[in-house]
Protein backbone atom coordinates (compact mmCIF):
# COMPACT_ATOMS: atom_id res chain seq x y z
CA UNK A 1 0.00 0.00 0.00
CA UNK A 2 1.54 3.26 -1.04
CA UNK A 3 0.93 6.63 -2.53
CA UNK A 4 -1.40 9.21 -1.05
CA UNK A 5 -4.23 8.03 1.17
CA UNK A 6 -7.65 8.70 -0.43
CA UNK A 7 -9.16 12.03 0.62
CA UNK A 8 -5.75 13.27 1.79
CA UNK A 9 -5.72 16.00 -0.84
CA UNK A 10 -9.50 16.40 -0.80
CA UNK A 11 -9.58 17.44 2.85
CA UNK A 12 -6.84 19.99 2.27
CA UNK A 13 -8.48 21.29 -0.91
CA UNK A 14 -11.78 21.71 0.93
CA UNK A 15 -10.12 23.95 3.50
CA UNK A 16 -8.20 25.92 0.88
CA UNK A 17 -11.30 26.16 -1.31
CA UNK A 18 -13.37 27.58 1.55
CA UNK A 19 -10.60 30.08 2.26
CA UNK A 20 -10.42 31.09 -1.39
CA UNK A 21 -14.18 31.68 -1.60
CA UNK A 22 -14.12 33.74 1.59
CA UNK A 23 -11.26 35.91 0.34
CA UNK A 24 -13.16 36.62 -2.88
CA UNK A 25 -16.01 38.36 -1.07
CA UNK A 26 -16.19 42.01 -2.00
CA UNK A 27 -17.17 42.98 1.54
CA UNK A 28 -14.17 41.34 3.22
CA UNK A 29 -11.77 43.55 5.15
CA UNK A 30 -8.02 43.25 5.45
CA UNK A 31 -8.29 42.30 9.13
CA UNK A 32 -10.89 39.62 8.43
CA UNK A 33 -8.78 38.21 5.60
CA UNK A 34 -5.71 37.98 7.82
CA UNK A 35 -7.68 36.19 10.57
CA UNK A 36 -9.20 33.80 8.06
CA UNK A 37 -5.81 32.85 6.61
CA UNK A 38 -4.32 32.33 10.07
CA UNK A 39 -7.31 30.18 11.04
CA UNK A 40 -6.85 28.00 7.96
CA UNK A 41 -3.16 27.60 8.79
CA UNK A 42 -4.04 26.38 12.27
CA UNK A 43 -6.67 24.00 10.88
CA UNK A 44 -4.19 22.47 8.42
CA UNK A 45 -1.60 22.24 11.17
CA UNK A 46 -4.05 20.42 13.46
CA UNK A 47 -4.98 17.99 10.68
CA UNK A 48 -1.52 16.45 11.10
CA UNK A 49 -2.88 14.72 14.21
CA UNK A 50 -6.61 14.97 13.50
CA UNK A 51 -7.09 14.61 9.72
CA UNK A 52 -10.84 15.06 9.82
CA UNK A 53 -13.81 12.85 8.88
CA UNK A 54 -13.11 12.40 5.16
CA UNK A 55 -9.67 10.85 5.51
CA UNK A 56 -10.67 8.91 8.62
CA UNK A 57 -13.70 7.36 6.90
CA UNK A 58 -11.68 6.62 3.76
CA UNK A 59 -9.02 4.77 5.74
CA UNK A 60 -11.70 2.74 7.51
CA UNK A 61 -13.22 1.77 4.17
CA UNK A 62 -9.84 0.71 2.82
CA UNK A 63 -9.01 -1.30 5.91
CA UNK A 64 -12.32 -3.15 5.88
CA UNK A 65 -12.89 -3.68 2.16
CA UNK A 66 -9.64 -2.77 0.34
CA UNK A 67 -11.70 -0.46 -1.85
CA UNK A 68 -12.57 3.20 -2.04
CA UNK A 69 -15.88 4.40 -3.51
CA UNK A 70 -16.39 0.98 -5.12
CA UNK A 71 -12.92 1.04 -6.70
CA UNK A 72 -10.79 -2.00 -5.83
CA UNK A 73 -7.36 -1.02 -4.50
CA UNK A 74 -4.17 -3.01 -4.99
CA UNK A 75 -0.83 -2.99 -3.26
CA UNK A 76 1.95 -1.26 -5.16
CA UNK A 77 5.53 -0.08 -4.96
CA UNK A 78 4.64 3.61 -4.72
CA UNK A 79 6.17 5.19 -1.60
CA UNK A 80 3.60 5.97 1.05
CA UNK A 81 2.92 9.64 1.71
CA UNK A 82 3.09 10.70 5.34
CA UNK A 83 -0.22 12.50 5.91
CA UNK A 84 1.03 14.34 9.00
CA UNK A 85 4.06 15.64 7.12
CA UNK A 86 1.83 16.59 4.18
CA UNK A 87 -0.47 18.77 6.30
CA UNK A 88 2.45 20.27 8.23
CA UNK A 89 4.22 21.20 5.00
CA UNK A 90 1.03 22.69 3.59
CA UNK A 91 0.52 24.80 6.72
CA UNK A 92 4.14 25.98 6.70
CA UNK A 93 3.95 26.83 3.01
CA UNK A 94 0.81 28.88 3.52
CA UNK A 95 2.40 30.58 6.53
CA UNK A 96 5.42 31.59 4.44
CA UNK A 97 3.05 33.24 1.96
CA UNK A 98 1.19 35.29 4.54
CA UNK A 99 0.31 38.80 3.46
CA UNK A 100 2.87 41.52 4.09
CA UNK A 101 3.25 45.09 2.89
CA UNK A 102 4.72 43.93 -0.43
CA UNK A 103 4.49 41.03 -2.83
CA UNK A 104 6.29 37.83 -1.83
CA UNK A 105 8.39 37.94 -5.00
CA UNK A 106 9.66 41.50 -4.54
CA UNK A 107 12.65 40.58 -2.45
CA UNK A 108 14.19 37.40 -1.13
CA UNK A 109 16.21 39.33 1.43
CA UNK A 110 15.20 38.09 4.89
CA UNK A 111 15.57 41.50 6.56
CA UNK A 112 13.45 43.11 3.86
CA UNK A 113 10.81 40.43 4.33
CA UNK A 114 10.79 40.93 8.10
CA UNK A 115 10.47 44.70 7.68
CA UNK A 116 7.51 44.23 5.33
CA UNK A 117 5.89 41.82 7.76
CA UNK A 118 6.36 44.26 10.63
CA UNK A 119 4.85 47.08 8.57
CA UNK A 120 1.87 44.91 7.73
CA UNK A 121 1.30 43.92 11.37
CA UNK A 122 1.48 47.58 12.38
CA UNK A 123 -1.12 48.42 9.74
CA UNK A 124 -3.44 45.70 11.05
CA UNK A 125 -2.97 46.90 14.62
CA UNK A 126 -3.83 50.46 13.60
CA UNK A 127 -6.96 49.34 11.77
CA UNK A 128 -8.05 47.18 14.70
CA UNK A 129 -8.34 50.31 16.86
CA UNK A 130 -11.32 51.40 14.75
CA UNK A 131 -13.31 48.40 15.95
CA UNK A 132 -15.52 49.32 18.94
CA UNK A 133 -15.12 45.76 20.26
CA UNK A 134 -11.47 46.56 20.98
CA UNK A 135 -12.13 49.70 23.02
CA UNK A 136 -11.51 49.35 26.79
CA UNK A 137 -14.53 50.35 28.87
CA UNK A 138 -14.73 51.55 32.46
CA UNK A 139 -17.04 50.12 35.11
CA UNK A 140 -19.78 52.59 34.18
CA UNK A 141 -19.78 51.36 30.58
CA UNK A 142 -18.06 54.42 29.12
CA UNK A 143 -14.84 54.55 27.12
CA UNK A 144 -12.03 54.20 29.65
CA UNK A 145 -9.56 56.45 27.86
CA UNK A 146 -10.94 58.93 25.34
CA UNK A 147 -7.53 59.10 23.66
CA UNK A 148 -7.37 55.34 23.15
CA UNK A 149 -6.23 54.57 19.61
CA UNK A 150 -5.60 58.21 18.68
CA UNK A 151 -1.95 57.58 17.84
CA UNK A 152 -2.97 54.64 15.63
CA UNK A 153 -5.48 56.78 13.76
CA UNK A 154 -2.83 59.47 13.28
CA UNK A 155 -0.58 56.87 11.68
CA UNK A 156 -3.37 55.86 9.32
CA UNK A 157 -4.12 59.49 8.45
CA UNK A 158 -0.49 60.07 7.57
CA UNK A 159 -0.36 56.86 5.57
CA UNK A 160 -3.49 57.65 3.55
CA UNK A 161 -2.90 61.43 3.52
CA UNK A 162 -6.16 62.27 5.26
CA UNK A 163 -6.83 65.33 7.39
CA UNK A 164 -5.61 64.33 10.82
CA UNK A 165 -7.36 66.92 12.99
CA UNK A 166 -10.92 66.37 11.78
CA UNK A 167 -10.46 62.60 11.71
CA UNK A 168 -9.24 62.44 15.32
CA UNK A 169 -12.08 64.68 16.49
CA UNK A 170 -14.64 62.48 14.75
CA UNK A 171 -12.99 59.35 16.10
CA UNK A 172 -13.33 60.67 19.66
CA UNK A 173 -17.00 61.47 19.10
CA UNK A 174 -17.45 57.97 17.71
CA UNK A 175 -15.83 56.56 20.86
CA UNK A 176 -18.07 58.66 23.10
CA UNK A 177 -21.03 56.98 21.37
CA UNK A 178 -19.28 53.61 21.87
CA UNK A 179 -19.52 53.03 18.13
CA UNK A 180 -23.27 52.49 18.36
CA UNK A 181 -24.26 55.45 16.21
CA UNK A 182 -23.51 56.17 12.57
CA UNK A 183 -19.88 56.76 11.66
CA UNK A 184 -19.19 60.54 11.70
CA UNK A 185 -18.78 62.13 8.28
CA UNK A 186 -15.19 63.22 8.89
CA UNK A 187 -14.26 59.67 9.87
CA UNK A 188 -15.73 58.07 6.74
CA UNK A 189 -12.80 59.03 4.44
CA UNK A 190 -10.53 56.88 6.59
CA UNK A 191 -12.89 53.91 6.38
CA UNK A 192 -13.15 54.35 2.62
CA UNK A 193 -9.37 54.52 2.27
CA UNK A 194 -8.94 51.31 4.24
CA UNK A 195 -11.58 49.64 2.07
CA UNK A 196 -9.45 50.35 -1.02
CA UNK A 197 -6.64 48.08 0.23
CA UNK A 198 -6.78 45.00 -2.03
CA UNK A 199 -7.20 41.70 -0.20
CA UNK A 200 -6.95 39.44 -3.25
CA UNK A 201 -6.68 39.61 -7.03
CA UNK A 202 -10.18 38.19 -7.52
CA UNK A 203 -11.73 41.54 -8.45
CA UNK A 204 -9.00 42.18 -11.02
CA UNK A 205 -9.51 38.71 -12.43
CA UNK A 206 -13.27 39.24 -12.67
CA UNK A 207 -12.77 42.49 -14.56
CA UNK A 208 -10.21 40.86 -16.84
CA UNK A 209 -12.56 37.99 -17.71
CA UNK A 210 -15.47 40.37 -18.23
CA UNK A 211 -13.42 42.55 -20.55
CA UNK A 212 -12.13 39.53 -22.44
CA UNK A 213 -15.64 38.16 -22.94
CA UNK A 214 -16.91 41.59 -23.93
CA UNK A 215 -14.31 41.90 -26.66
CA UNK A 216 -14.65 38.30 -27.78
CA UNK A 217 -18.41 37.97 -28.02
CA UNK A 218 -19.50 41.51 -28.73
CA UNK A 219 -16.68 42.18 -31.16
CA UNK A 220 -16.49 45.75 -29.99
CA UNK A 221 -13.76 48.27 -30.50
CA UNK A 222 -12.80 51.25 -28.41
CA UNK A 223 -12.59 54.74 -29.82
CA UNK A 224 -10.82 57.62 -28.17
CA UNK A 225 -11.78 61.27 -28.37
CA UNK A 226 -8.88 63.67 -28.28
Amino acid sequence: KGGAPPSLGTSALDELGDLSEYLQKRSITLVDADKSIRTTIRVLDSMATDPGPKLTNALKEIKNEMSYKNVILHSGNVPKINSAQFYKSLANNLKSRMMTSSSSNVSRNEKHRQDNEKTFKTLLDNIEKLNPKNWPLSNDGQIENIQFGDCNIRNLCQQFQIDEKSTIQSFRIYKMDLGKKEIPEDLKPLYKSIATIPVSTSECERNHVTTKNFIKYKNCCCSFIY
